[in-house]
């Protein structure tokens, strides 16, 4: 392997292990004398890691076809 692969390698491993952190765009809600937060308050990260992971990936896919052409 030389060293430039490697460095993709390690950069796409930290680019996913990064997406894989829990990171909530919300708080959770403080209960009220009304009674609990409303349990219809969603995260704004639901599909957006996915899509990066897919755009990651199409990325490596791509460069991956690039290089075998040379």
């Amino acid at each position: 392997m030389n060293s430039t692969k490697i460095k993709r390698v390690l950069l796409t491993a930290v680019l996913l292990f990064s997406i894989s952190v829990n990171i909530q765009a919300q708080d959770e809600g403080i209960a009220t004398e009304e009674g609990p937060p409303n349990p219809s308050d969603a995260p704004v990260d639901g599909g957006i890691s996915l899509l990066l992971a897919a755009g990651v990936a199409y990325g490596i896919r791509k460069q991956h076809k690039r290089s075998q052409e040379k």
